[in-house]
């Protein structure tokens, strides 16, 4: 599987636990970098680290919220998600259309 097919079949809790885990590989590696140990090396990992962020992290509407994709029973629903007040809100767009 790509990474385009596993990232949209991912829920919230995924999702957040996997970039929880790649934000503290990422620091580790940053932390070699300003080391310098073997700085090539760890640079090239933390270059990689950040693009699995980057594509694991959904991108913000213009309004600051974004879609996220769930899967329920096998089946896909979209949801549009935003901050307010410091809570996360969503509202139910519909079924992703196969």
């Amino acid at each position: 599987m790509t990474l385009d097919e596993i990232v949209p079949a991912l829920d919230d809790t995924q999702r957040a636990d996997i970039l929880a885990n790649l934000d503290q590989i990422l620091q580790w590696e940053l932390q070699q970098v300003r080391r310098l140990d073997n700085v090539e090396v760890h640079q090239a990992t933390a270059d990689l680290l950040q693009s699995l962020i980057d594509t694991l992290t959904p991108e913000p509407e213009s309004d600051g919220s974004w879609i996220e994709v769930k899967t329920i029973n096998g089946k896909k629903y979209e949801y549009k998600r935003w901050r307010e007040g410091g809570k996360l809100r969503s509202q139910y767009m519909g079924k992703v259309q196969d």
